[in-house]
Parts: structure tokens; sequence; C-alpha cells
């Protein structure tokens, strides 16, 4: 007793204030950090065990929007390769990461998109989704050109101006409503990715496409309607 009283009073003395555990502050997460979090999300499901990852004592975790724990996920059971996320977003001021990459599922090429969110260098929540064919989605999808469709969007001019959280929030909500008002303008270069895709014509704020751009269109879209057309089957004469 005495000990711990004059072990308060020497602290006191030097401007020190005690601490415990449950006071400490939560431990923050750099890019480093948060990338390295990402890396280990795909390296357990290589190695189809989530239990090396550092997860938080509550955490949630979606698979194809439906929740479940992390061993009974098909990810952890089915990936046999993952290499660097083709696409990573960090937002430190938030702790949360968004990546996606072509994962190899037993020679099958499949499309991985994830979240993680982080606190005190744990992670409190996972989402996934898996794109395995255009079945699944549509006609926008290409496992095989995803990462160097990506490489565009993870090299950005070194003197661009970044925009903030409220404008990002304000075009993603905008890019999914018609009615919504607020313009802005498009580059010449533009490139609208969709599932690795690279879209000819993404038709931003409906304005018509150059001619050469249509053509290429009606010329795709042809070609996968010829490729889609129900075989016909022979019919039985009747005697």
């Amino acid at each position: 007793m005495k000990l711990k009283i004059a072990t308060i009073l020497a602290g006191a003395l030097l401007g020190i204030a005690p601490t415990t555990a449950a006071h400490a502050a939560p431990a923050a997460c750099d890019r480093t950090c948060m990338s390295g979090l990402v890396d280990q999300l795909l390296a357990s499901m290589t190695a189809h065990n989530p239990d090396t990852l550092p997860l938080a004592a509550v955490y949630g975790a979606t698979e194809n929007s439906h929740p479940a724990a992390l061993g009974m996920m098909e990810a952890w059971r089915t990936i046999t390769k993952a290499g660097k996320p083709s696409l990573l977003a960090i937002d430190t001021g938030r702790g949360a990461a968004y990546f996606a990459l072509t994962v190899d599922e037993s020679g099958s090429p499949s499309v991985l998109w994830g979240r993680i969110a982080v606190e005190d260098r744990k992670i409190t929540a996972i989402e996934i989704f898996i794109n395995r064919s255009r079945g699944d989605h549509g006609f926008s999808f290409s496992a095989k050109e995803l990462p160097e469709n990506y490489r565009t969007i993870m090299s950005p001019p070194a003197d661009r101006v970044k925009a903030s959280h409220a404008e990002l929030d304000r075009l993603a909500r905008a890019a999914f409503d018609a009615s919504d008002p607020l313009q802005m303008p498009i580059a010449d270069d533009c490139q609208f990715t969709e599932l690795g895709w690279k879209v000819v014509d993404p038709g931003l704020d409906d304005a018509p496409p150059p001619a050469a751009t249509a053509q290429a269109r009606a010329i795709r879209l042809h070609r996968w309607a010829a490729s889609s057309r129900p075989i016909a089957r022979p019919t039985r004469r009747r005697a």
C-alpha cells in the first residue's frame, strides 16, 4: 500500500498522470498498418485460416451481403491464390480500407471486393463480395483485365487536387440517382471501370457518345447479343 502511494506521489511530482489499461488511448493505425491488415486478410484466405486475423472482441462480417462466421464463408474455403490488391483505398481518418483484386479459386479467376473497418488496430468489420462470372453480374466483368484497368486509378497525377470526403460522397450518391441536380465536368480521358471491365460508353449525364465510341459499343453489343441468342430446337413433324 505504501509503495503504491509513493508511486502516485512521485508521478504527481514529475507531472505524470497515473494510467490504467482501461483508460489507455486507442492505438492508431496509419496507412502502413491498414495496408498490412488487408494483406493479412488475404493471406488468411489462401491459408484457409481466419483465426490468424487480429479481430476485435465484437466484429461484423458479411460475404455477398450475407452475414456469416468467417470460417463458414466460401472465400476462406475456395480461394487458393491472392496477390496484392489492384485497387486499394485507405481512409485513416475513418479507420477503413477498401480493396479489389483478381483471386484464384482452384484455377478459376474471380473478382474479390472487400472493405475492413479498424479500431485500436483490431478489425471490427469485414465486408467481402465475390464475382465469378458475367452470370453473377452482367456483361461488365473481366477478372483478367482488372489489374491493368485499375493501374490508371492507382497512379494519379502528382499535381492533382484531392476532393474532400463531402465532395466524393455527393458524387457517389449522384452517380446512382438520375434526379440529383449535381453537375460534374467529365474529362475527355475519363475511364469508367466496372468489375474490372473498361466500359466503352458509361452514358454519363445522358450525353451522346462520340460517333466512333457509339459504333464500337454497337458492334460489341451486337456480338454479345448474337452469342446470347437461344439455339432453335428442331421441331418434329407429325405424320
